[in-house]
């Protein structure tokens, strides 16, 4: 098979917006002047 002869196919339905958001444990601040900072938990 060479990738000419590949097909990907999906259905809609199969797919959530939550897949495609990594699923990693972080910390959110925000200061007092509306500024937003993640820290990664490891």
């Amino acid at each position: 098979m060479t990738k000419e002869d590949l097909v990907i196919e999906y259905s809609a339905n199969e797919m959530r917006i939550e897949d495609l958001i990594p699923d990693n444990e972080v910390v959110i601040t925000i200061s007092h002047a509306g500024y937003i900072k993640t820290y990664q938990l490891d």
